[in-house]
Parts: C-alpha cells; sequence; structure tokens
C-alpha cells in the first residue's frame, strides 16, 4: 500500500498536544499493532511538522518544536492537518494569513484538509467550508458565526466531512479526527486495529453531551438582565413569560422581542436550557434520582423533561450520570434509579 504523506502546519500559537498527537498516531498506523502480533511492520502514513519557517517554535504552553520543513519548501502532501490554536487565534496576523493561503495551495493541489478545535478559524477563512458543514469547539460558536456567516455551524458535532475538507470539535477531537482519517486513507481494519492499540473509540460523533450552556450577560440590556438574575434565583420552580413581564415592567411581547435580541434565545428556551444545565450539575454531583432532578427543577411531567434533557444533552440522564458521575443506574437503590 502506498505510504501517505502527513504534513502538520504547526504554528507559534498552536495547542502541541494537537500537534505531537496526531503526529503519533498516524505514525504508529500500521505500525503499533503489527508489532504486538509479530508481523511485518506496513507504517501507513510519513508525517512531516511544517513552519512557516524551520527555526525552533515557542507554543503557548513555552514547549519547544523545531519543524522538519518550511511551507516555501514547496512539498506536496496527502493530508494537511491544521492544530488548535486555542483562544489566541490572530486573524490579522502575517501568520495567519501565509497559513491561510497556504492551506488553500495544498487544497488545490489535491490534498485533505483537516483542523482541530480554533483550527477551523483558518480553515473557514480560506473558503473551504463556504456553504458546507463544519464543527469547532461549542465554547467559540458565536466568534465563529459572526466571522464566517456562509459557513453551516453544527457545534452538536465532534467530526464535520466536506469532501476532502474535514473539522474537528475540541482539543481531544484530534483522536477522533486520526480515526476517521486512518479509515478514510486506509481501511476499517488499519483503523480498529489502531484504535484497539490506543484505546480510542471513534464510533462517536458528537460533543453536545460535553456542551454547556453559555450565557450572555454583556449585551447592555438591563431588563433582560434582571429577567435573567430572576430565572437563575427561582429555577425550582416554574417561571412564566408573564411572571417575568411583570416583574420588568414590560409587556409580554417586548420582553420576548428583547430578550432574543439580547440572548438570542426566546424566554421559554432559556429557561429550559438553564434548567437542563442545572440537571446536569446535580447529575454529574449527586445520585438522587431524575424524577427527583426534575421535580425539584419544576417538572411535575417527568417524561417531558427527560426529553427534553436528551434533545438538548445529545444523551439520556441516564447515560449523562454514567458518563461524568461514574455511577451506573443499576447501582442506585431502588427508589433513586433514573
Amino acid at each position: 500500500m502506498q505510504v501517505l504523506k502527513v504534513n502538520i502546519l504547526v504554528s507559534e500559537n498552536a495547542l502541541f498536544s494537537t500537534v505531537f498527537g496526531p503526529f503519533d498516531m498516524f505514525i504508529q498506523a500500521g505500525v503499533f499493532w503489527n508489532k504486538i502480533h509479530d508481523l511485518p511492520l506496513t507504517p501507513n502514513f510519513d508525517v512531516s511538522i511544517t513552519g512557516l519557517t524551520d527555526k525552533e517554535i515557542t507554543g503557548l504552553s513555552g514547549a519547544k518544536i523545531r519543524p522538519h520543513k518550511r511551507i516555501s519548501d514547496d512539498d506536496d502532501f496527502d493530508l494537511v492537518i491544521v492544530p488548535s490554536e486555542g483562544m489566541n487565534i490572530q486573524p490579522h496576523s502575517q501568520s495567519f494569513k501565509r497559513r491561510v493561503a497556504y492551506i488553500k495551495l495544498m487544497h488545490e493541489r489535491g490534498a485533505i484538509v483537516a483542523s482541530i478545535c480554533t483550527g477551523a478559524f483558518l480553515l473557514a477563512a480560506t473558503g473551504l467550508l463556504n456553504g458546507k458543514t463544519a464543527t469547532t469547539h461549542w465554547a467559540l460558536e458565536s466568534p465563529f458565526r459572526a466571522a464566517f456567516p456562509e459557513v453551516k455551524l453544527d457545534t452538536n458535532l465532534l467530526i464535520a466531512e466536506e469532501g476532502n475538507v474535514l473539522t474537528a470539535g475540541g482539543v481531544s477531537a484530534d483522536q477522533d479526527l486520526c480515526m476517521r482519517l486512518i479509515e478514510r486513507c486506509c481501511d476499517r481494519d488499519v483503523a480498529l486495529q489502531t484504535a484497539k492499540c490506543t484505546l480510542v473509540d471513534f464510533h462517536n460523533n458528537k460533543q453536545s453531551s460535553f456542551k454547556s450552556f453559555v450565557i450572555n450577560k454583556t449585551h447592555g440590556d438591563s431588563a433582560v438582565l434582571l429577567c435573567q438574575k430572576h430565572i437563575a434565583d427561582n429555577l425550582h420552580r416554574t417561571i412564566s413569560i408573564s411572571e417575568l413581564a411583570i416583574f420588568s415592567n414590560l409587556t409580554t411581547k417586548t420582553l420576548n422581542r428583547k430578550f432574543k435580541k439580547a440572548t438570542n434565545y426566546a424566554v421559554n428556551e432559556y429557561i429550559q436550557h438553564l434548567k437542563v444545565e442545572e440537571a446536569r450539575r446535580i447529575l454529574e454531583a449527586e445520585t438522587v434520582s431524575f424524577e427527583y432532578v426534575s421535580q425539584l427543577l419544576g417538572y411535575e411531567n417527568v417524561s417531558f423533561f427527560r426529553r427534553l434533557f436528551k434533545r438538548l444533552v445529545g444523551v439520556s440522564p441516564k447515560e449523562y450520570r454514567r458518563l461524568f458521575n461514574g455511577v451506573e443506574s443499576n447501582s442506585l437503590p431502588l427508589a433513586q434509579k433514573n
């Protein structure tokens, strides 16, 4: 089988875990498994780290790396990986612009290009994602949408794949991205072998269960801020828009309009998100039943709240507790089971 050339595009802003993680994952595909089973080594990828220059780079963590190649070396690659830059995105810098041009050139030459976390900002700046589905870290949804309105952003997805352009969600999604690319470029057997060796589950393609409801309190609307505080202080009971309208001295129509403009959510949607967020916090920390949690948050109809939870979080309360509390429902007393 042909050995494919992988280029990991490093910069001074990179999170090096998203450089070395993919480097190690690709370099051992066809190697680690074969060593374990005493088979001939069949490396599938030739991996290089490329920078704007070949000089040593200091990353955000203070760690240092010396690239193997420069973008001016004019090499061709089969895969180009764009690592995460954390929250330190600098779209007006020359470094950013030069890397964007390089990614676009590599794609024009036939390379598959893929980003990790905030690397999606560089990928989107090329225009390659316009009209296509993409993902990035859920906390960066608002700035990404503002910067790239033509991209169909879906931060529920862990991996978004549009032809030869892929984007991955958070930093640790680099593993899922590598598994998908190994499966795509080699075959499923090699991907499964790699997954077994590295203990990576590559069957999940959702980051919705990791997302946290981001509350906007910087909008400057005092009436909406009062309502937001009132909702947060009264999560244990049913809160109606009529109550909030009286509380804020506004009509229900005006309140809904102002609230949606300030927070991007209708009042009832906002209340539901906040109550589900509180339910998540309780499930993470305690072993009380979901029936108890539902009633604690003002939902007498437990089935409705369970469906709402699953719709907003992406998994059931039972599965969420297993993921983030480590408690299996069959280990709870009978009265406390979901």
